[in-house]
């Protein structure tokens, strides 16, 4: 009787390398909100945040109506903060750049991020399809809208 030794390669790594860790990152589960839901969340805030302002605007005393519309307003924008801090978690960035949301062209920057990157974009740095169509849509309006700005300029 014989018994065979299994003759394996010392130096062949044990696991694919550059697929694991990168598979494992797209599917771990994030805490936070997914795009869906900052997307419901904003549409949701800027619904109810117009509809008080209706009401509020329907009064006849224009000095409450004022102060009134200002601290829906207020309310409403640390509504939009909370939401993109909770979508930042997801993504994988610090929750804390939702403050720059108040910097002009940061916010523009941050808005993008929270829609286009998928759950755990900071780990993998892989989008998804929604992503890439999204990413189109979003190069597709920035050429829309400086071809617009160039055409009234030019028509001026």
């Amino acid at each position: 009787m014989s018994t065979e030794t299994e003759l394996t390669n010392p130096y062949s790594p044990s696991v694919a390398t550059g697929t694991l860790d990168s598979n494992v990152a797209m599917h771990r589960e994030y805490p936070g909100i997914g795009r869906a839901m900052y997307v419901i969340g904003g549409f949701a805030v800027g619904l109810v945040q117009n509809l008080i302002g209706e009401g509020v605007a329907a009064g006849d005393n224009a000095e409450i109506a004022g102060v009134a519309a200002l601290v829906v307003t207020l309310v409403a924008a640390i509504a939009q903060l909370v939401l993109a801090y909770h979508r930042l978690i997801n993504i994988g960035s610090n929750g804390w750049w939702c403050l720059g949301m108040i910097v002009p062209l940061l916010n523009l920057f941050i808005v993008i991020r929270c829609l286009i990157c998928p759950a755990g974009y900071a780990d993998h740095k892989t989008l998804d399809t929604a992503g890439k169509v999204m990413t189109g849509i979003a190069i597709l309006l920035v050429v829309l809208v400086v071809g617009l700005v160039v055409f009234v300029g030019m028509s001026a």
